[in-house]
């Protein structure tokens, strides 16, 4: 079962090289003709689906299989582009953001779930905060190694061209998934799950239930979704930043990748920060507060360079905290349960991000400085305010 580490990282490899990442506001306002409100409303109308139906999918990887989940995964955000891409429509807009929700709910705890399990399968748990922060690092390097090539190809060819040279990758992280070995869990195999007459409503509702009745893991999902919600809408607002301050389109996507290589450099990392912080508690206190006090500080500055590295810090910093307290909640979860659950914390990591997708549209319409500053004030009151605790991060 070794090898599907190996395979789960060149999966997310391919599957992270959104080469629109890297041009994704240009891409909305130049070609799609939206105002920065209807991007908004756009993604509300993603995370709303991705709420919907990120517990239904975990059943359906729970009760299928991983591997069955992830590559339907892989087929839907393949169509997905292609809707997209079609013509600068809101209704297509719609349904290709539905398919890539469908996409990633699908994807999301279900490639998680594999690799954990496959760890223990080759009793190997112990050494899951170092795969983990690995396995997310493979996808951030796609993204690192895709966003300048996105950047280039917006420049000299069109910011729909972006989109369909997507399919490439996206076509590799499926034949990726096709080569997957389904881990063992908590049932044999899908035909004793059938003979014990366990439903996929039944997983569903079950792994609702866990989560909601497990203390430690509301702790820190709470902790997880609440500070790396208001630290991901800066994906959104940084490159208004940089229009606002005359940074050429040429160079978002370099930006982007050195956002993601500063991440990278985090999840590996993760170890030796705990260490040199003295505990887990006290890193997970610092990775919300040094963004906070980021977000704070950029508000007021307007020069290009110091917002530049500001947007690095606070970005290649604050993101990886969500690898870290998803690695320690799958040390509290039970395997036949894994993906349900932890698809149960991205539901309401979903929510809370449909939620606040229109109030962030409408606060930088608004003003965009005074937006920013807000987000550095939430995250720093939820840096002093968890109640995560050591005993609750364990290896």
């Amino acid at each position: 079962m070794k090898d599907n580490i190996g395979k789960m990282y060149l999966f997310q490899f391919f599957f992270g090289m959104y080469f629109i990442g890297g041009v994704l506001v240009p891409f909305f306002t130049e070609w799609g003709g939206l105002s920065f409100r209807d991007i908004t409303l756009l993604q509300a109308w993603f995370v709303f689906w991705m709420f919907a139906l990120e517990v239904p999918t975990g059943a359906v990887a729970d009760y299928f299989g991983r591997k069955v989940s992830i590559i339907i995964g892989c087929v839907a955000f393949i169509l997905g582009i292609i809707v997209y891409g079609i013509a600068p429509r809101f209704e297509l807009f719609l349904i290709g953001e539905f398919l890539w929700a469908l996409s990633r709910a699908l994807i999301s705890g279900a490639d998680g779930a594999v690799v954990y399990d496959t760890l223990l399968g080759d009793n190997r748990e112990g050494d899951s905060k170092k795969i983990f922060g690995r396995f997310r690092s493979f996808f951030l390097v796609g993204m690192a190694v895709g966003s300048p090539i996105g950047s280039v190809i917006a420049h000299f060819i069109g910011l729909r061209e972006v989109l369909f040279f997507m399919i490439l990758p996206a076509t590799l992280a499926l034949a990726v998934s096709l080569t997957l070995n389904e881990p063992k869990r908590g049932y044999k195999k899908t035909a004793d799950f059938l003979a014990n007459k366990t439903s996929p409503y039944k997983i569903l509702t079950v792994g609702v239930r866990y989560f909601w009745n497990h203390k430690i893991i509301k702790i820190l999902a709470t902790d997880q979704i609440i500070v790396w919600t208001m630290i991901f809408m800066m994906l959104w607002i940084y490159q208004v930043v940089l229009k606002e301050l005359g940074v050429g389109i040429i160079y978002f996507g370099i930006v982007h990748a050195i956002i993601l290589l500063v991440q990278i450099i985090s999840l590996n990392r993760l170890d030796f920060m705990e260490r040199v912080l003295g505990s887990k508690k006290r890193y997970i206190f610092v990775s919300a507060l040094v963004p906070a006090l980021g977000l704070i500080i950029l508000a007021f500055t307007h020069w290009a360079p110091a917002a530049i590295f500001l947007i690095v810090l606070i970005m290649g910093l604050g993101l990886p905290r969500r690898v870290i307290l998803e690695n320690y909640m799958h040390k509290h979860i039970d395997s036949d349960k894994r993906a349900t659950v932890i698809s149960t914390v991205s539901m309401f990591r979903s929510g809370f991000q449909a939620i606040c997708y229109p109030i962030i549209g409408l606060m930088v319409d608004w003003s965009l400085w005074t937006s920013i500053f807000i987000l550095g004030i939430i995250v720093f009151v939820v840096a002093f305010a968890s109640r995560v605790k050591d005993e609750h991060l364990i290896d």
